[in-house]
């Protein structure tokens, strides 16, 4: 999940929705540490992941769609909510695949030091 979009969009100032959408963030990240610390085999990490992060998932999703007309989208926290909502369906893949990270800063560090 781009965390740092919402956090720019924070750090802008015109949208205090911004510290909201960064708490669903965070506990999304803090619940899928918890549950890689507990070296669950494949199908138990996803059975957990879908009982724990989901609802989590579900609730953001809400709160993002009930929020986003009251954004301009001109504002920082618009354009995160737009990505966000539009990359949705690719996000909810993630809880079907132990292999994927809510954070991609790995893969994007790869990336750049093969450049």
């Amino acid at each position: 999940m781009k965390y740092r979009i919402f956090y720019d969009a924070l750090l802008n100032g015109k949208s205090k929705n911004s510290a909201v959408a960064l708490k669903y963030i965070q506990k999304m990240y803090y619940e899928e540490n918890r549950l890689r610390e507990q070296n669950l085999s494949d199908s138990e990490f996803i059975k957990k992941r879908k009982e724990i992060i989901k609802p989590i998932m579900n609730e953001f999703y809400d709160c993002m769609t009930k929020t986003q007309p009251t954004v301009p989208e001109s504002f920082k926290f618009g354009k995160a909510l737009d990505y966000a909502i539009k990359a949705w369906p690719h996000l909810m893949n993630y809880l079907d695949c132990p292999e994927i990270y809510l954070d991609n800063s790995i893969a994007e560090r790869s990336i750049r030091h093969q450049s």
